[in-house]
């Protein structure tokens, strides 16, 4: 089962090639705040990664304008500490912690630099 994912991934970076880069989306509904958020990021040499991020939730707004272009293999390396959580930190308030989009605006920027495979990601919240 892996190794046919590697070759599904593999094929897909051959045809890169040959089709161009494809954007990659992201819809995030965030959940009882109500706020929906559309993540649009598109990569054109496998690394910098540049992004339209449109949202309901004013505190994701402010973070889509503090995100331009981020550099996806310093993202991955710096990990929490890398511009996409960091600027997330500063534009949101404490009830905000728990928000969901930060790592949807992190795994859309991994799809769209060839480095993750796009998989619905899911939370199901019960009590």
């Amino acid at each position: 089962m892996a190794l046919s994912v590697f070759y599904n991934h593999l094929n897909d970076l051959l045809n890169i090639k040959q089709e161009g880069f494809k954007l990659a989306s992201t819809k995030v509904d965030s959940g009882i705040c109500g706020f929906q958020t559309e993540i649009e990021a598109q990569c054109n040499d496998f690394q910098h990664v540049d992004f339209k991020i449109n949202s309901t939730c004013k505190n994701i707004t402010e973070l889509a304008n503090e995100l331009p272009q981020v550099d996806a293999f310093n993202e991955i390396k710096s990990g929490y500490d890398g511009e996409i959580y960091t600027k997330a930190k500063k534009v949101q308030k404490s009830n905000c912690a728990g928000c969901v989009v930060p790592p949807a605006i992190f795994k859309t920027m991994q799809v769209a630099a060839n480095l993750a495979l796009p998989k619905d990601a899911k939370i199901e919240i019960k009590k």
